[in-house]
């Protein structure tokens, strides 16, 4: 009788366990997964035929980042939208790579450690001492108009 009991609740756990990670209630839920590491998940996707993003684009749009539950960074506090040109990545799942995720129209979030955040997109010699190299930082966006230079220089 104990072995059935015990072989019903490891069977009982290994289930929910399978709905768990099928229902994608790990670390980030509801965030899908890139080859290079980045999760991300889009909350609105314009569906007309719009500017992808790719290398050289600049970008135009609204963007926040900070840890899950604050917000270090507003571009809201500007007096106008932030212009962005995508460059080539420095490293697998960096910022410009999660750039190139989306669409014109896009509102997304992406996640992305601190420490290479700061070391190599913005080139600091260590992350703010508040941080630490794997500290996840939420980025959330409205990409507004994605333009080539050439559009910008007409």
């Amino acid at each position: 009788m104990k072995f059935k009991q015990i072989l019903t609740i490891t069977i009982a756990l290994a289930t929910l366990s399978a709905i768990m990670i099928s229902c994608n209630f790990g670390a980030y839920p509801g965030y899908k997964k890139t080859e290079s590491g980045i999760y991300y998940k889009i909350y609105t996707h314009d569906n007309k035929d719009t500017a992808q993003i790719r290398l050289g684009s600049i970008l135009t749009l609204n963007l926040t980042y900070g840890l899950k539950d604050s917000i270090l960074f507003d571009s809201k506090d500007a007096p106008e939208p932030i212009m962005i040109r995508v460059e080539a990545p420095s490293y697998d799942g960096d910022f410009n790579d999660a750039l190139t995720l989306f669409k014109q129209g896009d509102s997304a979030s992406f996640v992305l450690k601190a420490g290479p955040f700061f070391t190599k997109t913005f080139r600091q010699p260590a992350v703010p001492d508040f941080l630490t190299d794997e500290t996840d930082l939420y980025f959330h966006m409205k990409i507004l108009k994605v333009q080539s230079q050439e559009e910008i220089d007409r």
